[in-house]
């Protein structure tokens, strides 16, 4: 907005001890500052002069995009230091700086004035500017003061704030730069304008070097673009550890979810092999049910007979503790086995007649065949007719004589029935 416009007078109101008598600047020539204060030249408003001068051309030493502004309201006019009596003298609360701004071949066609207000309260700082030269001019000092205020709003126009001002009106490249002892509440760092500049830092220097060449903006704006940046990486990191965290924590739900689905159908095919169990147990409970009552039959069948075997064991043992009964079974058993052995006997003595006539028999049979070679008496039909009815006779014999062994064994079995005492 300025451009190559110079800055060629300066107007002050509540700054300091200042008065708001205007001041030419002349371009191009060397300035001196000096005053006097209550006792000396000491606080007689030099430096707030140069302070107010270098805050209207936006010294980045002023660090307006840094919070530099909360010390501008120091420049302000207080009856204590300036060594007036608070009594008779209020602290200001608005102070303004205006700066008329032309170039040296045309100051009236090319006049661009700059007011600056600084406040007590926040916003500390706030810029109109308007082409021409305004400069408040009517009345005495007082008066001035007190129509200020007005003079400022009248200018017209959006008020600029401390962080933009400078470049809206200066550009990005520093219009000034100035090295000042102090700036209202805030002392000025090592400078490279300072005679004793040898006890920079590189890192001073290099920031030096970043105001002159107007990058010092860039660059704060560069560190908070980073500073930004790495909040943002952070956050982003923030934000995928706990995506990630959500994730794992989704996956641990799912796959309780699954496990339960799963759960639950393996439960349904159990109770489906429960069910299939349990039929097949009722079903062999069936069949074994049947066998135990096919065995519970044969078992009372068996009990049955074992009834009647103890019956009659028991009608056996009743007997055979009747010893009455018992000598006269024994007693007739004795005279039956008696009588089978002399009908044994007999039997025997039987069968050796038997024996004896079969074997004269035999020895006659064979005597006659040996005498029928040379036999010429009785025909054959009358020999054969012999012999058939000696064999004849020899089979009844035989016969006899197996009926007789038969008998004889039958005896000889009763005879050791008796012997035992079972008949």
């Amino acid at each position: 907005m300025i451009g190559t416009r110079q800055l060629v007078a300066v107007q002050t109101f509540s700054i300091a001890r200042l008065t708001s008598h205007p001041v030419a600047i002349v371009p191009g020539t060397f300035v001196a500052v000096t005053g006097r204060g209550p006792k000396d030249s000491n606080e007689s408003g030099k430096t707030s002069f140069l302070s107010a001068l270098a805050l209207l051309l936006g010294d980045p030493e002023w660090r307006m995009t840094g919070g530099g502004s909360v010390h501008a309201p120091k420049l302000l006019f207080e009856p204590v230091t300036a060594g007036a009596s608070p009594e008779v003298n209020e602290a200001a609360s608005i102070g303004y700086v205006v700066g008329v701004f032309a170039e040296p071949e045309d100051p009236l066609g090319s006049a661009h004035t700059v007011w600056l207000q600084v406040s007590a309260k926040s916003p500390h700082i706030e810029v109109r500017h308007k082409e021409g030269v305004h400069l408040l001019l009517s009345g005495d000092d007082r008066t001035q003061h007190e129509l200020a205020p007005g003079f400022f709003r009248a200018l017209g126009g959006k008020p600029l704030g401390a962080t933009d001002y400078a470049e809206v009106l200066y550009g990005r490249a520093p219009r000034l730069l100035a090295y000042i002892i102090s700036r209202g509440g805030m002392r000025s760092r090592p400078s490279l304008l300072k005679l004793d500049a040898g006890t920079f830092t590189p890192v001073q220097i290099g920031e030096a070097l970043l105001d002159l060449t107007g990058k010092a903006g860039m660059l704060a704006t560069d560190v908070q673009a980073r500073k930004d940046l790495a909040r943002t990486q952070k956050n982003l990191a923030d934000k995928l550890a706990d995506a990630e965290k959500s994730w794992h924590e989704e996956e641990i739900i799912l796959h309780s979810v699954e496990t339960r689905q799963r759960a639950r159908v393996e439960a349904g095919r159990a109770h489906l092999f429960w069910r299939l169990a349990s039929a097949r147990a009722a079903l062999d409970a069936v069949v074994y049910e049947r066998r135990i009552g096919s065995s519970l039959a044969r078992v009372e069948d068996d009990l049955a007979a074992l009834a009647a075997r103890h019956d009659a064991v028991q009608g056996q043992l009743t007997k055979a503790r009747d010893i009455g009964q018992l000598r006269q079974s024994a007693r007739s058993a004795q005279m039956r086995s008696d009588e089978h052995q002399r009908e044994v006997e007999e039997a025997n003595e039987k069968v050796g007649l038997l024996r004896g006539d079969l074997k004269r028999a035999q020895q006659d049979h064979r005597q006659a065949r040996q005498q029928s070679e040379d036999y010429a008496g009785p025909s054959p039909t009358e020999l054969a007719q012999h012999v058939s009815d000696q064999e004849a006779r020899q089979l009844e014999v035989k016969a006899e004589l197996l009926l007789a062994e038969g008998r004889v064994r039958a005896l000889e079995g009763e005879l050791a029935e008796a012997r035992e005492g079972r008949t």
